[in-house]
């Protein structure tokens, strides 16, 4: 999700409904997909640093967020198909198919996933589809990135 870094906490907060718990989870998963992309392309001068950030905000932060244990398995899943997403967009990325490459484009973002689910745990259907409009928004209405630019990376 390439929101402004400055944002993440009031949003993941009106996402999450007030929930404290579930906008700490948000947070730190938006922080580690940050960390994973920026480790993936080579964006980071402190690689080993990074890293460490990642493995203790997973293993730390992540597994010990109540929120994250009473959803688990929801939550779980739709991480899961994010990171998938995220892994195949990158094969896909290099298929002679066009529409392969476009879909490959927009499934590089399915890690936002995570934030619709958490908006329908703490605000139901409507919610969700409120958080879903307002990430594709900010994100990606805002983003000057386009498909071609994304091809030639």
């Amino acid at each position: 999700m390439p929101l402004p870094s400055q944002m993440l906490n009031d949003l993941a907060l009106e996402w999450a409904r007030g929930d404290d718990e579930a906008a700490r989870f948000l947070v730190n998963v938006m922080h580690m997909v940050r960390l994973a992309d920026d480790i993936a392309d080579e964006d980071t001068m402190d690689p080993v640093g990074d890293m460490s950030n990642l493995l203790i905000r997973a293993w730390l932060e992540h597994a010990t967020n109540p929120f994250f244990q009473r959803h688990s398995a929801a939550l779980g899943a739709s991480m899961m198909n994010g990171v998938l997403m995220w892994d195949m967009s990158e094969h896909w990325r290099h298929s002679s198919n066009r529409k392969t490459r476009m879909f490959g484009f927009v499934g590089r973002e399915a890690i936002e996933q995570v934030a619709y689910t958490v908006a329908f745990i703490c605000g139901g259907y409507d919610h969700a589809k409120d958080v879903a409009q307002q990430i594709q928004e900010l994100s990606h209405q805002a983003s000057s990135e386009t498909f071609e630019q994304w091809e030639v990376e």
